[in-house]
């Protein structure tokens, strides 16, 4: 039995495979889903060439999982750079068609024509690095992001004060010593005496039309609760009676 090359396009829900000989000849071809059923039937379909070689495109991106389970099967796994396979179906016939049936058969092609691909082993302490590595990336990333939009929050409340190296302590300091435009302490406001003395007076008033003239009927109270109305027709009313003459003192 011949060696043969299973070219792998693996995908999130998916995988396509295409089965060649050293001669570029199609032996088999077939789309399976990546749950543990298609997982399954794809390892049944391939027990036709027990002398097999998986040519997994991107295996440390999106078809990292499936090339993990392989080794873990025992098979033998390379690695096909998605950029190579781009070359390859580039000066293929097909007009550069990015299809599953395309891109699978120039991962198969690539994998026959180049045999400095890289062997993928199983590594457990390598494994763990990479977990590592990939978490310190994603909370380093997650900082960086943070930390620039508090940059651009600053940089519109307190505009000229930007900090390179900054910290949530020293962005709390920043952002304590920030008031709303037009926003007054309760406790001493600016204009105290003026509307205490404005008080006064009209209190003041007040009073003096409340009490008006020894003698005389009081005037009307123009306050906003005064009754204007009412006191006209009083006046109406009590035209035709004698007024009495008090001296104003």
């Amino acid at each position: 039995m011949t060696k043969v090359i299973i070219g792998v396009d693996p995908h999130k829900l998916s995988a396509t495979i295409e089965v060649v000989d050293r001669r570029e000849k199609l032996l088999g071809s077939g789309r399976f889903t990546t749950d543990q059923a298609g997982y399954g039937a794809m390892r049944v379909y391939v027990k036709a060439w027990p002398d097999r070689i998986w040519a997994v495109e991107g295996s440390n991106g999106a078809g990292r999982p499936l090339a993990q389970r392989l080794l873990e099967a025992g098979e033998h796994v390379v690695d096909v750079p998605a950029k190579l396979a781009a070359r390859v179906r580039l000066f293929d016939t097909g007009h550069n068609r990015k299809t599953d049936a395309l891109d699978v058969h120039s991962i198969a092609v690539v994998g026959v024509r180049t045999p400095t691909l890289r062997v993928l082993k199983v590594d457990g302490e390598l494994e763990v690095l990479r977990m590592l590595t990939d978490r310190r990336e994603t909370l380093t990333r997650r900082r960086v992001e943070t930390i620039n939009r508090l940059q651009r929050l600053l940089s519109e409340l307190i505009p000229g004060q930007a900090k390179r190296d900054l910290t949530a302590l020293q962005a709390k300091a920043m952002l304590a010593g920030v008031r709303p435009r037009g926003h007054r302490r309760q406790d001493t406001p600016p204009d105290r005496g003026r509307r205490t003395h404005r008080t006064h007076h009209d209190r003041d008033q007040d009073e003096e039309g409340h009490r008006g003239i020894e003698g005389h009927r009081p005037g009307p109270r123009l306050t906003p609760h005064g009754d204007l109305w009412n006191w006209a027709c009083s006046r109406r009313t009590n035209s035709g009676r004698r007024r009495r003459h008090h001296p104003v003192r």
